[in-house]
């Protein structure tokens, strides 16, 4: 015992499905514009927190590098504070 299907509840369900997939594909572009975004914006943050690391380890080798054992940098400073 087959059930008959009128047509124009075919024709409804077909154009709803439609509608459903362009919605899930609108909705497919505003996630990867967001994906997007959030990548670069990370991409960008890595680059300057590496440049930042750099230049603190460029500074730290520098310092290793030309560090004079007989001068003190804080010395001269702390004898002021101390002859208040």
């Amino acid at each position: 015992m087959e059930q008959r299907i009128p047509l124009h509840l075919i024709s409804e369900n077909s154009n709803n499905h439609r509608n459903r997939s362009s919605n899930g594909e609108k909705r497919n572009k505003c996630v990867r514009y967001i994906v997007g975004c959030v990548t670069i914006t990370s991409i960008f943050g890595l680059i300057i927190l590496l440049l930042m690391l750099s230049i603190t380890i460029i500074m730290i080798v520098i310092n290793i590098r030309y560090h004079d054992k007989y001068y003190c940098s804080i010395e001269h400073r702390l004898s002021l504070c101390f002859n208040c």
